[in-house]
This record gives structure tokens, C-alpha cells and sequence, in this order.
């Protein structure tokens, strides 16, 4: 296995056409987010799937799962405040993970879903919330 720094350096590397996809995945699922935020709408979710996908790179290059995990724990509420709620999260995490498969190599993907999942299964009832 590489060095989770390398793997998070190649995941970095890909997060802008990562983002892409999953943001073309959401807006083709959810028409009505185009009526709703239009393309600036479209560009700020470009903008937070990338920090999504960095975020993701630092818990991955510093072997430490549990960072990710804290920081799905701090956004699932914000979001929530903004009218966001966890179905919508967890989808997009889905199509994260989907993204991430089809964009990076199987050795990169393999250790960055596993963050991923370890991040997804703190938000689930009973999961991690001791932060």
C-alpha cells in the first residue's frame, strides 16, 4: 500500500473533476436546484464539494479517520440550520464515494472510501459523538 500521503496528494489532485461529478450528479437528480440557485447556486456547491474532498485529504494523509468523522459532525448541523437536512448530506456522500471510484485510481479509492465511511457511519443514529 502507498503512503497515505501520496494517496492523499493524488486524491487532492483529482477534487476539482471529483467536485464535478458530484455536482452534475446532484443537479441532474435535482432539477429544481437549478430554478432554486441557478449557476452562482451551482458554483458555491462546486466550491463546497471541493472543500468536502479536502477536508477528506487531510484526515487521509494524517491516517486519522476520526477528523473526518468530526468534521461531517460539524457540518450535518450547519447544513440543518440552512435548511439542509441528512438525507440531502447523505446522498451527497453517496455520490461522493461514486465520484471518488470513478475518478481516481482502485488503491486511492479503496483508502479514501474508507475515511469516507468511517465519516458517514458517525452521523448515523448511535454512531461517534463523543467531539
Amino acid at each position: 500500500m502507498e503512503p497515505a500521503a501520496h494517496l492523499a496528494q493524488v486524491l487532492g489532485s483529482r477534487a476539482q473533476a471529483i467536485s464535478a461529478t458530484v455536482i452534475d450528479a446532484e443537479y441532474a437528480e435535482r432539477p429544481e436546484l437549478w430554478a432554486r440557485f441557478g449557476e452562482e447556486g451551482r458554483a458555491r456547491a462546486l466550491e463546497d464539494a471541493a472543500f468536502h474532498v479536502r477536508f477528506l485529504c487531510t484526515a487521509l494523509s494524517m491516517g486519522l479517520p476520526d477528523l473526518f468523522a468530526d468534521y461531517l459532525g460539524w457540518l450535518a448541523p450547519l447544513l440543518a440550520h440552512r435548511g439542509i437536512g441528512p438525507d440531502v448530506l447523505r446522498r451527497h456522500l453517496e455520490l461522493l464515494g461514486e465520484a471518488i471510484e470513478a475518478n481516481v485510481e482502485h488503491g486511492v479509492a479503496a483508502a479514501a472510501l474508507e475515511v469516507l465511511r468511517h465519516g458517514v457511519a458517525a452521523l448515523q443514529p448511535g454512531g461517534r459523538r463523543d467531539a
